[in-house]
């Protein structure tokens, strides 16, 4: 509970967002239902808060994207879109490439372990909720350390631990205020 929350506040100050929004969990947003949609809403706006909710037309709304440059891409539930397995090349272009282009990536999950692997390799910043599904737990100790996992599956509703280059810390929805470890 809570990665739409922390999401909709790491997005917030974007001034050029585009939103994969399967759930239909962002109606702040200018809503287009279609990639051509989404183009003819751009060419007349040069800052924007868009998003959509089709899946079937993800392609599209990637390479828009990746055409657009200088924005921010907000993927929810990326595991229904990349899983373990798939990758779609698109996204993983602007995963692999996307800073080239400015294009900044905030993506929110349910399972960690069904998250591709070349998202979390190239993540400067992750954010884990309450995690105590083992497989969930041992993904994510498989690439922060052994130490986080009791500390992951104690976490009180709203609560992250915010793991990144920088650090470890713990920080809460609340205020977003962040209580720094050393690691």
């Amino acid at each position: 509970m809570g990665k739409t929350s922390l999401a909709r506040i790491l997005s917030r100050d974007y001034k050029r967002l585009m939103i994969i929004d399967p759930l239909s969990e962002y109606a702040d947003t200018v809503f287009t239902p279609t990639a051509y949609d989404a183009l003819i809403y751009l060419k007349n706006n040069p800052n924007f808060r868009i998003s959509t909710e089709d899946n079937d037309d993800l392609d599209n709304f990637l390479k828009l994207a990746w055409s657009t440059e200088n924005l921010c891409l907000h993927i929810e539930e990326i595991d229904m879109f990349a899983d373990s397995r798939v990758m779609p090349f698109d996204l993983g272009n602007i995963i692999k490439r996307g800073r080239h282009r400015n294009i900044s990536l905030i993506c929110t999950s349910r399972r960690p372990a069904e998250v591709n692997r070349l998202l979390t390799s190239q993540a400067s910043d992750i954010y884990i909720f309450n995690t105590t599904e083992p497989k969930d737990c041992q993904y994510i100790e498989s690439y922060t350390s052994s130490e986080l996992k009791d500390t992951i599956q104690n976490l009180e509703k709203l609560t992250f631990i915010h793991y990144s280059d920088q650090g470890i810390s713990k920080g809460s929805i609340h205020g977003f205020k962040e209580i720094f470890y050393e690691r």
